[in-house]
Formats: structure tokens, C-alpha cells, sequence
């Protein structure tokens, strides 16, 4: 089974990632950390480089060329969401947990003003959380609800889900 964790940036798809893959005995695929490798740059520099639009095309180009094999969990950007064409190709194959954070842990996990988040050149955070929550609720499989949550609350219920 493959399974791709979807979600606001601070929703913790990269920890949750970590820790499910390890507790099933999955690979972990990390699709800002590839980024960021592949580019040898931090995503908030690579934004401000590229724009919204740059990274965006970047951000589809690496989701659909991955190569995945059975048993692994995808931690994608929270940008990855407006991509039909990457969201698409990962429905394809895998089944998508949306970790459905709150705005107040949000805000909480990157501040008021985060650095590399796509939209925010055009909106503020909160606007960018509403656009998206559509979004991420149209592409999810398995939503997850992250309110008054540790990550180990947080693993678990995305473990109770995934083997439902």
C-alpha cells in the first residue's frame, strides 16, 4: 500500500511521515526534502527565486516523475495541492490522508508571516488556509482531524484509519 499525507504547511506531514513509515516498516518519501536536494536550496529561498508560479511547476515536474514502490508514505508539500495534474497522478497509485490541522496550530507551527508559502504574495495565511481546505478535502481518501493533537494522537489515528 502506498499512502500520501496532504495538508497545510505545519500540519506535520513531514513528522507524521516519518513515524508512520518506521511504525508500518515503510520507505518515507519526503517531496520538499527531494526539492531542496535536487535544488541544493531551502523551499523559502527557492520561492522567493522562482515565484509561486516556478515552484509550482517545479513542485508537479518532481511529484510526477517519482518512482514509488509498494509500502511507502509520501509527504508532500502543502502546495502540492494545487496541481490537478500531481494530485491526480498521486490518487493514482496511492491512497491520500489529509491531516486536517486547525488555523491556531498553524499559525502556531509557522507564525503570522511564514517565508515560502505559495499564495502568500497574494493573500495572507489565513487566506491561504481557506483557499486550500477545499482543496485538500476534494483529493483526500482518509481525513484526519489534527484538533488538540500531539503527533503521537495524531499517528495513531492515522494508523487506526489507514488499516480500516
Amino acid at each position: 500500500m502506498i499512502f500520501t499525507l496532504i495538508g497545510m504547511a505545519g500540519s506535520g506531514k513531514s513528522v507524521i511521515g516519518r513515524r508512520l513509515a518506521r511504525s508500518l516498516g515503510y520507505s518515507c518519501i519526503d517531496i520538499d526534502t527531494i526539492i531542496e536536494s535536487a535544488q541544493n536550496e531551502r523551499l523559502a529561498i527557492l520561492v522567493g527565486k522562482l515565484g509561486d508560479k516556478g515552484f509550482l511547476d517545479l513542485e508537479e515536474r518532481t511529484i510526477c516523475d517519482l518512482q514509488v514502490k509498494d509500502n511507502t508514505i509520501i509527504s508532500t508539500g502543502g502546495s502540492a495541492i494545487y496541481s490537478e495534474r500531481a494530485m491526480n497522478h498521486l490518487k493514482s497509485f496511492s491512497k491520500m490522508v489529509y491531516l486536517d490541522t486547525p488555523y491556531i496550530d498553524i499559525v502556531r507551527r509557522v507564525g503570522n508571516k511564514p517565508r515560502g508559502i505559495i499564495g502568500l504574495n497574494n493573500s495572507d495565511l489565513k487566506g491561504v488556509f481557506e483557499e486550500r481546505a477545499s482543496l485538500y478535502e476534494k483529493y483526500a481518501d482518509i481525513t484526519i482531524d489534527c484538533s488538540h493533537s500531539t503527533i503521537s494522537r495524531v499517528l495513531d489515528r492515522v494508523m487506526y484509519n489507514i488499516k480500516s
